[in-house]
């Protein structure tokens, strides 16, 4: 009997990330426009060159630009701002920021990024806010993936699941603006966090769930033993179709019911029959 279904190896259910961002996600402030504040009170930035990165965000909430447009030009402003601070003075102002406010994340975050790890799903964190805060902040949360300073997302998370040996299958993306939006599409999870309008009548549309930080670590951890009951099915599937053993009719019923959209009930006159791999 073949059960037309693809059989995975466990070191293949493993493969798995979740792409967070920092900023309005595990944070509710914005790490860079913090660093720059803290830069301009050691006299190390001049005022005018934190309004220059404030202005776009000032735009976006407005409504006078997309969100696209003021992530590409933060993204650049900050750069070149910073560029020109010492790497020292740098790091420790970042130290000095995160020391301030590392008690500001969002409560959910501790107890997602645990059962994220317990279930074998590698938190990676992808940020437009410059290395220098951003890996202050991962550090502390231990998350070991970094990627900052990301103005498109598309591209980079292709090569995080690509080194991850990753499909996609699996995997979560968190996030709620424009920029979010090539993130959430590469992944089996995605989850609309916080969203604002234009984001929400997205997320409608691709049939995105949406969350707040009173609910996503609910929900996450509700596919999370999906997944989890659907591993061990699978994985039962296929050592039983490595070793040809013969499957008991509760056993074919248990793997119905996970993989209920590809297979028909099994009658109890199947029983006995011979998974072929």
């Amino acid at each position: 009997m073949n059960v037309g279904l693809k059989l995975k190896t466990l070191e293949q259910v493993m493969k798995r990330v979740v792409i967070l961002d920092v900023d309005r996600t595990l944070h509710p402030r914005v790490s860079c426009l913090s660093l720059l504040d803290e830069l301009v009170s050691m006299g190390a930035v001049a005022a005018r060159h934190r309004s220059a990165v404030r202005g776009p965000h000032v735009a976006y909430h407005m409504g006078r630009s997309s969100h696209a447009r003021m992530t590409e030009l933060t993204t650049r402003v900050c750069a070149n701002v910073l560029a020109a601070v010492d790497e020292d003075l740098l790091a420790s102002a970042a130290r000095q920021v995160w020391a301030k406010e590392r008690r500001a994340p969002f409560a959910f975050v501790g107890p997602l990024l645990t059962v994220l790890r317990s279930h074998a799903v590698a938190p990676v964190i992808v940020s437009g806010s410059p290395a220098a805060i951003v890996s202050v902040i991962a550090h502390d949360l231990g998350v070991h993936e970094v990627h900052a300073a990301v103005n498109a997302k598309k591209d980079t998370v292709k090569r995080i699941l690509a080194s991850h040996a990753a499909t996609g299958a699996g995997c979560f993306a968190v996030g709620g603006t424009g920029g979010d939006v090539d993130a959430l599409e590469q992944v089996e999870h995605a989850i609309a966090y916080e969203p604002d309008r234009e984001f929400l009548s997205r997320a409608g549309g691709q049939g995105w769930p949406v969350a707040d930080r009173g609910t996503v670590h609910e929900l996450v951890k509700e596919r999370l033993h999906q997944m989890a009951s659907t591993d061990a099915c699978t994985a039962g599937a296929a050592d039983a179709a490595r070793c040809g053993s013969d499957w008991s009719y509760v056993s074919m019923c248990a793997l119905y019911a996970a993989h209920r959209s590809e297979l028909t009930w099994p009658r109890r006159d199947h029983i006995g029959l011979r998974m072929r791999s």
